[in-house]
């Protein structure tokens, strides 16, 4: 939008932008541009023109309903072996020397399950161990941040790190 006034934004110029950067290749990563990044973009418009609003330099701001483009849901990320190695060495390290029922033991079980299932912090405080199927090691998510039930499976490391905060401690986080 560059030198474009501001009263000469249009939903019809946003689109415009929205088509043109789809079009377009990051050279970094030799692929074309999400419609994540293109959404951060216009986000970024319509917070400026809101703004704008709000300083009473134009009265409505033209991209308010602007539609944003469909995302592909995110990618699930999960350690590579090496760098499970690193963390397990660490967290072995804590363990010798905090016992399981101490802060810090309690916090070293959490990183375990919290990266070895990639949850968010919120999923894994709402865990109960109804949501922990030991026997098929699944762990159920039941209300995600997108209202979706998803089941993860377990690594060796979360089931035993489970196992120790529901069955041995009969404990919740």
């Amino acid at each position: 939008f560059g030198s474009t006034r501001l009263d000469a934004i249009s939903k019809d110029k946003a689109a415009q932008y929205q088509a043109m950067r789809a079009k377009q290749i990051n050279h970094k990563k030799k692929k074309k541009i999400s419609n994540r990044s293109i959404n951060i973009e216009t986000n970024l418009l319509v917070a400026m023109l809101n703004k704008a609003v709000d300083w009473e330099i134009i009265s409505a701001n033209p991209l308010a309903r602007l539609k944003k483009l469909r995302e592909d849901p995110p990618r699930t990320r999960y350690l590579k072996n090496d760098e499970w190695e690193i963390l397990a060495k660490e967290l072995s390290a804590a363990e010798d020397r905090n016992p399981p029922n101490s802060v810090t033991g309690r916090l070293r079980l959490y990183v375990i399950v919290q990266l070895g299932t990639m949850c968010r912090p919120d999923e894994l405080c709402n865990l109960d161990i109804a949501d922990v199927d030991f026997g098929n090691r699944v762990i159920t998510i039941r209300d995600s941040k997108t209202h979706d039930s998803r089941t993860i499976d377990m690594s060796p490391l979360v089931y035993e790190a489970l196992r120790e905060i529901f069955l041995v401690n009969q404990k919740s986080w």
